[in-house]
């Protein structure tokens, strides 16, 4: 069973549950389409709610029988009396693991955002760019290489460069060094509007909703791509 990142749980539950709206939908399942990692890691945990159930039954019954051994001999404790003590003991158990499975799945609702919304950058199609000095940082990209990508990326001194930069350095983990990326790339760039969209997104992962939803709202509409869902996205903060 591959690694489940608690940060998609909320995302899974929501489109297994169904409560997606059509958009939402559409944008994961397409990042199910496009990142392999998300699509493992979704699949483990469709095995593992499915396993839950029976888990959970299984270890309460065995905690039981353990608690059963360890309680002091009740011999000549009249029958009414035990029955309302393993009562106690097993309300009590099973009140902690569903409280442990709760806290599980409590994750906040910026989670479930973002990951719906943070679309997979595809990069520069390299057999197609005029400019070769792109194809070794562009193959390391698409490769998923980040480290390789930084480097090449790191040579090129360009608006492109610095929104690339920051996808990499969001992938790795450097969401600060992500944010300052994006937010080096000029009004000017064909590029601001998607930089100002992730970095919007990577506030909301910081759990900043209101810092999120004004860089959304500066994102001039006649500029916004069409692949960028900056209303839905909005509105979905701001609920």
């Amino acid at each position: 069973m591959n690694h489940i990142d608690p940060e998609h749980i909320e995302s899974f539950e929501a489109y297994l549950e169904g409560d997606l709206t059509t958009e939402e939908r559409l944008i994961f399942e397409h990042r199910l389409d496009a990142e392999p990692d998300l699509k493992a890691s979704f699949s483990s945990y469709k095995q593992l709610n499915k396993a839950l159930p029976d888990a959970f039954e299984r270890k309460l019954r065995e905690q039981l029988q353990q608690t059963d051994a360890a309680m002091p001999p009740v011999a000549r404790t009249p029958v009414k009396n035990i029955r309302p003590k393993r009562l106690y003991w097993a309300v009590g158990i099973a009140a902690v693991f569903i409280g442990l499975i709760i806290g599980v799945y409590q994750l906040r609702s910026e989670n479930r955002i973002f990951d719906t919304y943070w679309q997979p950058e595809p990069g520069l199609p390299v057999t197609m760019s005029e400019e070769r000095s792109w194809n070794p940082a562009m193959n390391a990209f698409k490769q998923r290489n980040w480290d390789e990508a930084e480097t090449h990326l790191m040579e090129l001194t360009s608006d492109t460069a610095s929104y690339f930069l920051g996808v990499v350095a969001y992938e790795q983990g450097e969401i600060l060094q992500a944010i300052q990326w994006f937010d080096s790339v000029p009004e000017n760039s064909v590029w601001y509007s998607k930089s100002q969209y992730r970095k919007a997104l990577l506030f909301l992962k910081r759990n900043e909703r209101e810092r999120a939803a004004m860089i959304l709202e500066q994102i001039p509409e006649i500029r916004a791509s069409s692949s960028l869902p900056v209303s839905a996205l909005l509105k979905e903060i701001k609920k």
